[in-house]
């Protein structure tokens, strides 16, 4: 893709645009919700409706924006499988990783009660297991992995220098999130994503990587796996053991070290201008 729609001004407006289209659809909703007496406002399903509906819009909107098919703003070609391994290492290290830095950062800033409750409805409730599968496994990455890294981050590429690109766009990825508490491990995924997918010149290795990410939590509910500040209820703000921590980077380590040598020998042009 060779449009430079959106700059970083109008990313930020398209942000805008889609926290407000989002805000207000959970406002009216809520209203809706309430005067039904109905308890649906923090349904997984509602939430992924109002994230599909409000990214959804911006992204059909791109293509008249900039002038290029949606194949070439949003691809999704195969990559090398070799890759698999090593990117679950890196994303399994970073889970354990940005687990710790939460309950670090939980410690001096807990989370309010009501966006704990949402947190906690779409990983530790099992009446809405399918729901929260659908929404964090498929509608959030695909959504998100769209806009940010297909969308903002090949625009980015075409104006700005490599490092200025990946950093804005992760930026904004992060500030999405609207809260300071996934705020830090959303920047540094993206900024893994985007260099995926500088590499592969694909979406389709951040889609996996986003959704595998965000899988996990559900996932490890359904394990025998119970170590403390990772598997225990948010409630409870509790360090990891630092052997666990030691693992995390460990694995990290382990999957970038087998990542560049996988990636040795295979380097190819990054698109974009290089300032």
């Amino acid at each position: 893709m060779n449009s430079k729609y959106p700059n970083i001004k109008q990313s930020i407006f398209l942000i805008l645009g889609i926290t407000g289209i989002m805000i207000g659809l959970g406002i009216f909703l809520g209203i809706l919700a309430a005067a039904l007496k109905l308890k649906i406002s923090n349904h997984p399903v509602i939430i992924g409706s109002i994230n599909l509906f409000a990214i959804g819009f911006f992204l059909l909107r791109a293509k008249s924006k900039t002038k290029c098919k949606y194949a070439e703003i949003y691809p999704i070609q195969p990559f090398d499988k070799q890759f698999l391994i090593p990117m679950v290492l890196i994303l399994l290290g970073l889970s354990v990783i940005l687990s710790e830095m939460d309950n670090v950062l939980r410690i001096f800033l807990p989370m309010p009660d009501f966006l704990m409750k949402i947190f906690m409805g779409l990983t530790l409730k099992s009446e809405n297991l399918f729901e929260s599968i659908f929404l964090l496994s498929i509608i959030a990455p695909v959504s998100e992995e769209l806009l940010f890294r297909g969308l903002i981050l090949q625009s980015f590429l075409n104006q700005y220098n490599v490092w200025k690109s990946v950093l804005v766009s992760s930026f904004l990825f992060a500030l999405m999130h609207l809260n300071p508490w996934q705020f830090t491990s959303a920047f540094l995924l993206g900024i893994v994503f985007s260099f995926w997918f500088i590499k592969f010149k694909s979406l389709l290795p951040c889609l996996i990587g986003h959704s595998l990410f965000n899988s996990l939590p559900i996932l490890l509910k359904y394990t025998n796996l119970n170590i403390a500040g990772y598997t225990t209820d948010p409630v409870t703000s509790t360090f990891q053991p630092i052997w666990f921590d030691a693992v995390g980077f460990t694995l990290l380590g382990f999957g970038i070290y087998i990542f560049k040598k996988l990636s040795s020998g295979l380097n190819k042009p990054v698109f974009g201008n290089v300032e």
